[in-house]
């Protein structure tokens, strides 16, 4: 695959939407112009892959005219990443101009079928801010490395999606940060970059995550890492890559405890959030009140009547009145006192646990104020999301906390429209406010429909509360859903969702008679999956890998060539389902690569094939016959490989010295217990019988055992004898 001199990274915050969806209505939207005729104003009919499970969307470069027919083949990408220059011109990577960007949709440009998303930086941000916010694009995203810019181009083209071009060397925190604060919604970020975990935190703080791959290696990364989007330099071979693989889970599903777990423990309670955490899950959604003294109570309704044994209104109460009561809604637990949402935030203040607040005031109560005072106090604008159906507090909530998701609960977009008009309606809906928010709790919507958003960077969740077993979480799992809300999240306690390989560094050998297999640890929504021991449940599995070198045979893995390589460990679930592991590398090795010549003490490798350093740094090699030290570690890896691919090569240390002993002829010493013997100071012999030495004298000999095919000269003892 051809690689590209000139790369570009790709960030924005989304909004995850547990429960509900955003009606298109009231103030807080922005409206647009649309014109029926103009392009622009319609959605686009992108290829959206045949797959058997949830797949990320596929977006390509376009840097070349060769790019152009890429754009417009039967399997395409659904996206098309364009760099404006000043003269609005769509720029290929050595900045010749392509096509103007008022050609983007006819035969000259990237045509209808795919979506437009514009990178935009400092020296064409003027102009495409005027031009963006002319058209009103219906169906697009904008991209910066400047987050000002991404957020100045959505003021006035409201319906575009956006996202910040990064490195991926910020944490994920800071990253999801910065794209909160500029209202964008995908992050492109650099395969290499990715793992599970880093998907995951981005997730959790509602960011979309796009996979920018230089080669099919850096595709079979980013799948395993769990990206929602694929920039691919082959976005056919991706997409007939897609269409190849069996149901699987990628993507770790978010697991969300709606008001804890309110089947096996009193709803909005220290325990029940305990039991979710302990249970796998991510997040607990609870509910607010301001009280009498301005502190918040956690509580589902404003009337303490139906959910606890006290009377009146949450706002009636001082929070240490509030506390003496009880919440008694489950009755097969024991009621527990009312929590205030800073009992939540110490209890899990040493956690990676996370809060979706929902503010229950309605316009008028002051609750921002203490809530921003709160999260403040234990450094949780990484760990929570804000929610509300009122649209006066989310949106004071964003102005006052720009860092952090806030989202706004105002109806749903029935998935029972069709797909076109569902994605249309979840656009204007999600696109035209400043708030992060996204689509809907509809556990309805189907794949082509999720599909579709994911091409725009809209994440789906499903935030239904009654899923009936284990089959129907399962099913929401493979089918791609992003998070789950559910009443009872110990139900998934132990579905499998992801593999941890046994050990960080993979070596394999580089013939058939030299395969091993792979094994990895199961992991769960828990943690690990165990036997009826208790003992982590080890499977056997199988690559997971863009490079054709790497075979997996009856016996286990093998490469064809010596070098470095990557993969990913496979393992189908008793349920039917794959589940995958991060990428690692792997170094192909022979088995006889590396070897000692154990009489010279030195090393013996082909220095055409193989690098050998004492540092892990390989700051300094050696060469084939150079001396090694019995004891020390080497470090060795195919020739021309990038650091961190290597494996440790470990010297055998010398044999213990032998029990050796003397005997005295007169002037004539016989030496036992070794096979190799000299005079201190002297050449070694194979001869222990030492004659002609003066009588009165100390000698001292050294004894030792000869080194052979396998291990090195011992240790040498040393004989002294008085003649």
């Amino acid at each position: 695959m051809r690689r590209v001199t000139k790369r570009f990274r790709a960030v924005s915050a989304l909004g995850l939407a547990f429960a509900l969806t955003f009606a298109a209505a009231g103030p807080l939207l922005k409206s647009g112009v649309a014109d029926s005729a103009d392009p622009s104003q319609e959605l686009r009919d992108v290829y959206l892959p045949d797959t058997a499970f949830s797949a990320p969307a596929v977006a390509m470069r376009v840097d070349s005219e060769e790019d152009l027919a890429l754009a417009k083949a039967e399997k395409r990408a659904s996206v098309a990443l364009m760099r404006l220059n000043e003269n609005l011109s769509v720029v290929g990577e050595n900045g010749e101009e392509l096509f103007p960007a008022e050609e983007v949709y006819e035969d000259s440009g990237v045509g209808e079928g795919i979506v437009p998303a514009y990178i935009v930086d400092e020296s064409s941000a003027a102009a495409a801010e005027q031009y963006l916010s002319e058209k009103n694009i219906l169906d697009g995203l904008v991209f910066s490395e400047d987050a000002e810019i991404v957020s100045k181009i959505r003021a006035g083209a409201p319906d575009m999606s956006g996202g910040l071009l990064s490195d991926g060397t910020e944490g994920a925190k800071e990253l999801a940060a910065t794209a909160g604060e500029s209202s964008a919604r995908v992050a492109a970020v650099p395969a290499s970059r990715l793992t599970k975990e880093y998907v995951n935190e981005m997730h959790l703080r509602w960011v979309a995550v796009w996979a920018d791959c230089e080669d099919e290696s850096d595709v079979y990364r980013a799948l395993a890492a769990g990206a929602d989007g694929i920039i691919s330099e082959e976005p056919t071979e991706t997409i007939e890559l897609l269409e190849s693989l069996p149901a699987g889970i990628f993507r770790e599903p978010l697991l969300q405890a709606h008001r804890g777990v309110p089947d096996l423990a009193q709803e909005n309670t220290i325990s029940g959030a305990r039991l979710a955490e302990e249970s796998g899950a991510e997040n607990m959604e609870l509910d607010v009140f301001r009280t009498k003294d301005g502190q918040l109570a956690v509580i589902h309704d404003g009337g303490l009547d139906n959910l606890t044994d006290g009377t009146g209104a949450v706002g009636d109460y001082t929070l240490d009145e509030l506390k003496e009561m009880h919440v008694d809604v489950n009755p097969y637990v024991s009621p527990e006192p009312v929590c205030s949402l800073e009992d939540f935030f110490h209890e899990f203040a040493d956690t990676d646990f996370t809060f979706s607040i929902e503010i229950k005031e309605w316009i008028g109560v002051e609750i921002i104020d203490p809530l921003k005072a709160l999260i403040e106090k234990y450094d949780m604008s990484d760990r929570v999301m804000i929610i509300s159906f009122e649209q006066d507090q989310v949106v004071r909530a964003k102005r006052e906390m720009p860092e952090i998701p806030v989202l706004w609960l105002s109806g749903s977009v029935s998935s029972d429209l069709g797909t076109d008009e569902y994605v249309r309606k979840v656009i204007e809906t999600c696109n035209r406010t400043d708030l992060n928010m996204i689509n809907s709790a509809d556990a309805n919507v189907t794949d082509e429909q999720r599909a579709a958003l994911a091409a725009r960077g809209i994440l789906t969740s499903v935030g239904t509360y009654t899923l009936g077993g284990y089959g129907e979480y399962r099913e929401k799992f493979t089918d791609g859903a992003y998070m789950v809300s559910s009443n009872d999240v110990t139900v998934t306690a132990d579905m499998p969702v992801a593999l941890e390989p046994l050990t960080e560094e993979m070596r394999i050998g580089t013939s058939e008679r030299e395969a091993e297999a792979a094994y990895a640890y199961v992991v769960t929504k828990s943690g690990y999956l165990l036997n009826e021991s208790g003992e982590r449940v080890i499977a056997e599995c199988e690559p997971f890998t863009g490079d054709e070198e790497i075979v997996c045979g009856p016996a286990g893995w093998y490469a064809t060539e010596i070098g470095a390589y990557g993969a990913a460990l496979r393992w189908k679930t008793p349920f039917g389902y794959y589940v995958y592991s991060d990428y690692v590398d792997v170094s192909a090795l022979p088995g006889e690569g590396i070897a000692i010549d154990y009489t010279a003490e030195t090393l013996i490798f082909d220095e055409s094939a193989l690098e050998v350093s004492p540092n892990v740094s390989f700051s300094e090699k050696l060469a084939s016959g150079d001396n090694v030290t019995p004891g020390g570690t080497l470090y060795v890896r195919a020739a021309g490989a990038s650091e961190g691919s290597s494996f440790a090569f470990r010297i055998p240390s010398r044999p213990a010295a032998p029990k050796a002993s003397a005997q005295v002829d007169g002037s004539r010493v016989i030496l036992t217990g070794g096979t190799q013997f000299s005079l201190f100071g002297g050449v070694w012999s194979d001869s222990g019988v030492y004659g002609g030495l003066k009588t009165g004298t100390e000698y001292s000999f050294l004894v030792r055992l000869a080194a052979t095919e396998t291990s090195f000269t011992s240790e040498p003892a040393v004989v002294k004898v008085q003649i």
